[in-house]
């Protein structure tokens, strides 16, 4: 058969959409179609009567129509085409009229035209019909991409981090505005750092120390041998003449940080001999900030994949897909070494490694590093490693769901949906089970959770905020209008979860010459094709 034309169309020949598939001119459309309401009233429709046929046949085409309320879903085909394929076509694409539309007026299908004729598209192309149903058109339409969702997931993590980085630093600047001013206020009443706590203190991985001066047994010594204060100058602001007040707002700061920012201190105040101390304050001070700021950030993401039969049983396999992706801001951080844990469950998964990654060293020490003097790029997210695992056992899904409709016989159709947490080491967020409802609107019973219809894509969402131990089961019910089984699937299964099926855990992060680096970790799991099926 050949399809000239496929239109949406008022009951006075007014064309809401229309998409040729051959070549034809704008102006001989729009006549066929502004023909189509008087070839109504004339009756020529087949040989017989207007109730009993839906198409009309001219000298030279074919009209093939079904009425869709106020409107009509028409084709223009040739006379030679086959009237059964036809009709076929015809009602295919009057299903995707309301898919996309919701109601059936003239503003909703005019708001709607681009998307009726990607849809037509799909249907439809050179004229021939295309084997395609409803739910691959719909799927062909949403054109999903698992690399945009995990490269949303990771700038969403991205952009959550930075957020708390922001609050965790201005509270670390709020403290050490607020010591500093403790500090010069106990220099300037004169009893300087006589309640100081005098001592010394050894940091990780060098030898640094801090010592107070001797103090005086008797406090009033000080008062009466202390120069008396200098006039402020434009210089400086607050005189910090004493080593006390300073020595103790670093041990407030090695209390928050650690040894490794009294180290960074240490270093800044040896490599600036004879420096007023207001000025080493500052230096360090700025100092500390930068080393605060996390430079890499590792993040692992799975994606699960599964199609499970109602009945029980995978129709494919359980697939699961990682990434361990590194992130490093500053290109000076960029020279690393990630060593990974080793477990015996990762004989299980295969891995891959990036191809300028040291694949030996992979291999036999589970260290993810560049080859050879290289280092990893600085300011992208580089996906460093790779894994996959698959399974044919249905105890492996974390999440079951099952459907059972039942056939009333007052019209209606009952149905109960059940979920199961399978895997009681998961902890599952953002549960969403989403049923198609054809015909009427659901009527909902007693409900585990939350919900909502989507009207326009007739869609029940059944909405849980999170699934752990303590709510491993829960189900849902409602009825409808009578319907056959096999229209309440596919079901389709979204969640996310912090725990990962493959047990890779970050052991170390360490510079070439083997010493401890801070970074953030992130894991995540989410779903791409999860569904249930008949």
């Amino acid at each position: 058969m050949v399809v000239l034309a496929a239109a949406v169309c008022t009951k006075s020949g007014k064309a809401l959409v229309s998409r040729q598939f051959v070549d034809i001119s704008r102006v001989r459309i729009e006549g066929l179609l502004a023909a189509f309401p008087k070839l109504m009233g004339s009756g020529r429709q087949g040989h017989a009567s207007a109730i009993q046929h839906t198409f009309i046949e001219t000298e030279t085409v074919r009209y093939v129509y079904q009425p869709l309320e106020g409107l009509y879903m028409l084709l223009l085909t040739n006379k030679s085409s086959n009237i059964l394929e036809d009709l076929d076509t015809l009602h295919l694409l009057a299903k995707l009229v309301p898919e996309y539309c919701g109601r059936l007026e003239e503003e909703q299908v005019a708001d709607r035209a681009f998307e009726l004729i990607f849809a037509f598209d799909e249907v439809i192309a050179v004229g021939y019909k295309e084997k395609v149903t409803l739910q691959q058109i719909k799927t062909f339409l949403e054109m999903d991409s698992q690399e945009e969702k995990i490269h949303e997931m990771l700038e969403k993590n991205k952009e959550r981090e930075a957020k708390e980085e922001a609050a965790r630093r201005r509270q670390q600047i709020e403290k050490m505005r607020q010591e500093n001013m403790k500090s010069g206020m106990g220099g300037g009443m004169g009893m300087g750092g006589g309640m100081g706590s005098g001592g010394r203190w050894q940091g990780g991985g060098g030898s640094s120390s801090f010592e107070s001066p001797q103090i005086p047994a008797d406090p009033f010594v000080v008062k009466e041998t202390r120069a008396p204060p200098k006039p402020t100058s434009s210089r400086g602001g607050m005189v910090l003449g004493q080593k006390e007040p300073t020595s103790k707002f670093l041990q407030a700061m090695k209390k928050e940080e650690g040894a490794d920012l009294i180290r960074e201190e240490t270093s800044v105040s040896a490599n600036t001999p004879g420096a007023p101390p207001v000025a080493r304050e500052k230096v360090n001070t700025v100092q500390w900030l930068t080393h605060t700021v996390l430079q890499r950030s590792i993040e692992v993401v799975e994606v699960v994949s599964a199609t499970v039969e109602n009945d029980g049983g995978l129709q494919s396999p359980l697939d699961v897909r990682g990434d361990l992706t590194l992130t490093i801001d500053d290109p000076a951080a960029a020279r690393v070494l990630i060593h990974v844990a080793p477990a015996a469950e990762h004989k299980s998964f295969t891995f891959k490694a990036h191809p300028n990654i040291n694949r030996d060293r992979w291999t036999k020490e589970r260290v993810v590093a560049p080859k050879g003097d290289k280092a990893f790029p600085a300011g992208t997210a580089l996906n460093v490693l790779k894994w996959r695992w698959q399974t044919s056992d249905e105890g492996s899904l974390p999440l079951t769901v099952s459907c059972w409709p039942t056939p009333g016989g007052d019209g209606t159709t009952a149905v109960t949906l059940e979920y199961e947490l399978q895997r009681q080491d998961f902890v599952l967020s953002n549960v969403r089970i989403s049923i198609p409802i054809i015909g009427s609107t659901p009527n909902l019973g007693e409900i585990a959770g939350d919900y909502d219809f989507d009207v326009k894509n007739h869609i029940l969402h059944w909405k849980l905020d999170f699934i752990d131990e303590s709510n491993p089961t829960g189900s849902a019910e409602f009825s409808m209008g009578a319907v056959d089984a096999s229209s309440l699937f596919p079901i389709t299964i979204s969640y996310t979860s912090n725990n990962t099926f493959c047990p890779i855990e970050i052991e170390q992060v360490v510079s070439p010459d083997e010493e401890p680096i801070r970074y953030a970790l992130s894991k995540s799991l989410q779903t791409d094709q999860y569904q249930l099926v008949q």
